[in-house]
Parts: structure tokens; C-alpha cells; sequence
């Protein structure tokens, strides 16, 4: 994460963030930070449109988690939203269920569940 000064007092911040993705299959992807809502409890990020791994052509997807108020756990949506051709829908569909299934799968490993 970098941090750049906004005016020149430094009053102001804005932040980058970008995080390198492994893909299946080789190769490396970027995905850069769009919005954090400390709030909402989410965050969303984006594929920069210059770097998108898939055959799409915008990519932004959207992480949220939510008490659930009868235990002790979390909910966790995952969803992204993209445009692309119709003929790669149903496969662009596939990879990012599988993808967001993977993630999901290693946040619960990470905190031991």
C-alpha cells in the first residue's frame, strides 16, 4: 500500500492499494482497492482495465461480512460484476464462482474454521 499526500500540508491522504493474484494456470494478476467501508463492513476492488486477466471487459467485485446475531460467526457475500460477451458468460460465471468459492474456502482455513 502506498500513500500519497493530497495537498502540501499533508492534510489529506489518499491511498493505493493493489495486491498480486496467482492464477490457475499460471500468471500473475493485479487487483487495485476501489472503495473500504469500515461501516458497511465491505470493501470493493477492480481488475485495472488495462491488466484484466479473463475475457471481460470491466471487472469490480465486492467483499461484505455480517454478524450473524443468534452465534458467534460471520457471514461472509462475495459477488463481482463484469460485462462481457455473451458466448463466455456462462464459463466467466463458472471461474468467478470457482474463484470466490477458493477464496472463501481459504479465509475460513486461515482463521482455523
Amino acid at each position: 500500500m502506498t500513500a500519497t499526500s493530497g495537498d502540501q500540508n499533508g492534510a489529506r491522504w489518499r491511498f493505493v492499494a493493489v495486491r498480486a493474484l496467482s492464477i490457475v494456470g499460471g500468471g500473475l494478476a493485479r487487483e487495485r482497492l476501489v472503495s473500504m467501508d469500515a461501516h458497511d463492513r465491505s470493501y470493493r476492488y477492480e481488475f485495472p482495465p488495462d491488466a484484466i486477466p479473463f475475457p471481460v471487459r470491466t471487472y469490480v467485485a465486492t467483499i461484505r461480512v455480517r454478524p450473524v446475531t443468534s452465534s458467534v460467526h460471520t457471514f461472509v457475500e462475495w459477488y463481482g460484476d463484469y460485462d462481457c460477451d455473451a458466448d463466455v458468460e456462462d464459463e466467466m460465471r463458472e471461474a468467478f464462482l470457482s474463484c470466490y468459492s477458493a477464496f472463501t474456502a481459504d479465509l475460513a482455513a486461515y482463521f482455523g474454521l
